[in-house]
């Protein structure tokens, strides 16, 4: 579990991928180039992007919004799962992605409407 206050940074862009994490607490955002592209709060799953496509580099930086809990998954846990946990946990992964992508999707279409 990793605690940290407002414009800490969790993970740099270009950083090794060891990891993802599930918010308990506050929000982070996901920045590039000084910009925040999205925000994700308390219950999401966030840098599991770079984990499931097999990027050796994080792409951007994971920056704490408010006074901020998550909780770390390591690769190396994950590995050590039997196949049948290890299963569960990629299709649980993949879910995620499904619903953040259709989420992208929608704002994609918005801005086209503008």
């Amino acid at each position: 579990v990793r605690s940290r206050g407002l414009g800490d940074v969790y993970k740099r862009q270009d950083e090794d991928i060891k990891c993802f994490w599930i918010i308990l607490k506050g929000k982070v955002c996901a920045r590039k180039n000084d910009i925040d592209i999205i925000e994700r709060k308390k219950g999401d799953i966030v840098g599991e992007f770079g984990f499931i496509d097999n990027r050796s580099k994080r792409s951007c930086n994971l920056v704490s919004k408010r006074g901020t809990i998550l909780l770390e998954i390591p690769l190396s846990v994950i590995e050590e799962l039997d196949d049948t946990n290890k299963l569960i946990i990629w299709k649980g992964l993949s879910r995620i992605l499904h619903v953040k992508i259709e989420e992208l999707q929608k704002k994609i279409s918005e801005l086209q409407k503008q």
